[in-house]
């Protein structure tokens, strides 16, 4: 899900208008109501098993996806990666409010990729999107925060160990 945001990329390009259709347009209008928090945003076109869907870019290497199923919305957000200590495990997927934390994959050096998850039916949180989607990025940088202080005590111990 990477996102370039380098100085060869203008803002048309980085924030481009969605394509046609009421979903993209919802969407879009929620995307500019938190820009300054975005580094970029690409739609997805509609297929079988989606009606509409972005993936957007946050400052401070985040990314994340949303998009319009059926008649629900579904939001992954990224937030890090977890050392595989079972401690940091429980304490980093511990719901909070209305997101589900998950894990997905193994990164090269052992530890667990960590997301933020989210399923809402559209009829009853449609107009809370913005609010769902900044408190998920309020989240995942606070999450990150605490991945760090895992990461560092992960690599104490290993240094004690090789000591």
């Amino acid at each position: 899900m990477e996102l370039s945001t380098g100085p060869e990329r203008n803002e048309a390009e980085r924030f481009p208008t969605p394509p046609q259709g009421e979903d993209f347009a919802t969407l879009y209008r929620h995307l500019l109501n938190l820009k300054p928090l975005l580094t970029g945003w690409t739609f997805q076109e509609a297929s079988e098993t989606q009606r509409a869907g972005v993936t957007f870019g946050i400052k401070d290497n985040f990314s994340g996806q949303l998009l319009f199923t059926g008649d629900e919305f579904v939001v992954d957000m990224f937030a890090g990666k977890c050392p595989m200590d079972p401690a940091a495990l429980r304490i980093m997927l511990r719901h909070k409010a209305w997101w589900r934390w998950m894990t997905r994959g193994v990164t090269a050096d052992d530890g667990v990729w960590i997301f933020l998850n989210v399923r809402h039916s559209k009829a009853h949180s449609l107009d809370d999107l913005t609010i769902i989607l900044s408190s998920g990025i309020e989240m995942a940088w606070k999450q990150r925060a605490e991945l760090d202080v895992w990461w560092s005590r992960a690599k104490r111990a290993t240094t004690k160990t090789q000591a």
